[in-house]
Parts: C-alpha cells; sequence; structure tokens
C-alpha cells in the first residue's frame, strides 16, 4: 500500500517544480517588457536628438510630433505591460514560497510519524526487556 505522505509529498514537490517553471517565466516576461520599455525611450531620445539638430525644418517638426503621440501611446502600453509582468512575478513568487512551505510542512509531518514510530518501537523494546527481567527474578 502506498504511503499517503509520501505520495502527498512527491505531489507537494511537483507543485514546487511547477511553480519555479511559472515564476522563470513571469521572469522572462518581465525582463522582455523591461526591455520593450528601455528601447522605446532610448527611440524617443534618438528622435528627439535628430530632431533638435534639424532646426528650422517645420515638416520635420510636425511630422515627429505626430510620431510623438504614438510613440508615448506605445511607451504607456509598454509601461502597463511591465506593470502586469511585476504583478504576475509577485504573485509566482508567492504561489512558490506557498508551495515550498507545504513542502516543509509535509516533511515535518514524515519527520513526526517517523519519531513516533521510533518511540513505540521503543517502548515495545523496553517493555519486552522489562519483562524479560521480571521473569528472571521471579526464577
Amino acid at each position: 500500500m502506498a504511503d499517503p505522505l509520501g505520495t502527498l509529498l512527491r505531489l507537494r514537490r511537483l507543485a514546487v517544480d511547477q511553480a519555479r517553471r511559472d515564476l522563470a517565466d513571469c521572469l522572462r516576461q518581465e525582463a522582455e517588457a523591461s526591455e520593450a520599455v528601455r528601447e522605446l525611450a532610448a527611440e524617443v531620445e534618438r528622435e528627439t536628438d535628430v530632431v533638435c539638430q534639424s532646426p528650422g525644418e517645420d515638416s520635420l517638426v510636425e511630422n515627429f510630433a505626430a510620431w510623438l503621440r504614438r510613440a508615448r501611446a506605445d511607451q504607456d502600453a509598454a509601461a502597463k505591460k511591465l506593470l502586469d509582468a511585476e504583478l504576475q512575478t509577485q504573485e509566482a513568487r508567492a504561489v512558490l514560497t506557498a508551495s515550498r512551505s507545504a513542502v516543509e510542512t509535509v516533511e515535518a509531518m514524515i519527520d513526526r510519524r517517523a519519531a513516533e514510530q521510533e518511540a513505540e518501537v521503543g517502548r515495545v523494546e523496553q517493555k519486552a526487556v522489562d519483562e524479560a527481567a521480571g521473569r528472571s527474578r521471579m526464577r
């Protein structure tokens, strides 16, 4: 018959492994979102420098203003995506922490059960020793 605590421990360890994979995915998505925010900021800075280096060209400034509105919207969307990724990462960290705690709880239950079994074996052995000593005194 399978040990229920052993089975539970295996399941809890599988949950930890899954939580680790989920956290790794979240961290990857967060890094990608962060990189997108950095790239967009760098692009705005580059384009701003180009426009500032070209004074007196009204069409260039007008085109830049239209582009900048779209770029700012893209930056806002990227910042929101980064925030969402950071929140998902926090949640994944919490799930991993809870999963690890569940493993530790089951391990403690297994250890406690083993200690109780060991103590019972000790009691049985001591009882046998006491009975043997009692019988030898009676003779």
